[in-house]
């Protein structure tokens, strides 16, 4: 996949056209990372081997260009090209946005996604890393033979053998292409998890991680602080408890008490009793005030 720009003509005429965020892709993309749709649904694998003339759209374009969310089936002006909208997608904004860092970790969504085989076949502007390497000049009538770098590639693995294979599967495609002339170097693969791609790339500076460190110990220090606070409120007043304990209040009526900070309990056996007994103590009114 690849990003790219595409101008938008609207159903009110070319005068007001205007330019979108374009996302290039294959009918994986939806289903690999589980993009919420509101209506209709991705294109297919079929769409991709025949270059079909298909797109998927955000809410919000929808509702500018149509006036309502619901535009499946609708017909889309993309430049001179006639699009057919197949899904429009809900609010989607992954942080970051680790599908793509070559335009900025945390870079908007892209507002239409189309067929990366379309794309092609149209000769559709691209944007992101660009690199190109060797003698051979740029073909622009091919962009999947010229020796540049400028499509990413993702895969689910979903066991550890699937990890092998594939990068064994890519060292034999790099070995291949030395052996072809078309790569210089020897093979470098390098295969990367998700969040080691986002470690590789710096996504998430070192400053933020010293910053959630100290918010946890900030956050163990409350803690310990609310235990102790609670741990003397208790013990504070522990002569008038064991009254209570020794007049045939329970454990539960002599904690509820204490929770509820009521001044008398009545539902405990012996809890009333201890409350006129303590009361009338000659050292009630210093307890109290402990």
């Amino acid at each position: 996949m690849t990003a790219g720009q595409v101008v938008v003509q609207p159903p009110q005429g070319s005068s007001r056209a205007f330019f979108a965020s374009a996302r290039y892709t294959s009918a994986d993309f939806f289903t690999m990372f589980e993009v919420p749709f509101a209506y209709g649904s991705g294109w297919t694998a079929a769409d991709d081997a025949r270059q079909a003339h298909v797109v998927v759209i955000a809410r919000d374009l929808a509702v500018k260009l149509y006036g309502a969310d619901h535009a499946v089936g609708k017909s889309l002006r993309l430049g001179k090209d006639v699009f057919r909208v197949v899904g429009v997608i809900d609010p989607w904004q992954p942080v970051p946005r680790f599908y793509d860092l070559t335009q900025g970790s945390y870079a908007k969504v892209e507002q239409v996604f189309m067929p990366l085989e379309t794309a092609i076949a149209l000769k559709q502007p691209t944007e992101g890393n660009f690199m190109c390497w060797g003698d051979q000049a740029l073909n622009n009538k091919d962009m999947k033979w010229a020796s540049c770098t400028w499509i990413q590639f993702w895969a689910q693995l979903d066991t550890p053998a699937q990890v092998v294979s594939y990068r064994d599967y890519l060292v034999h495609y790099s070995q291949k292409q030395k052996a072809l002339g078309r790569f210089q170097r020897p093979p470098n693969v390098r295969l990367h998890d998700l969040m080691g791609w986002l470690d590789v790339n710096h996504v998430v500076p070192g400053s933020v991680q010293l910053q959630t460190l100290l918010a946890l110990g900030f956050m163990l220090v409350c803690l310990v602080n609310t235990v102790a606070l609670l741990l003397v409120k208790f013990l504070r007043r522990g002569a008038e408890l064991g009254i209570r304990r020794a007049m045939g209040a329970s454990n539960m009526c002599c904690a509820r008490r204490r929770v509820r900070a009521t001044p008398r309990c009545t539902t405990c056996p012996g809890c009333s009793m201890a409350s006129t007994v303590v009361a009338s103590s000659p050292n009630a009114t210093a307890m109290r005030r402990r």
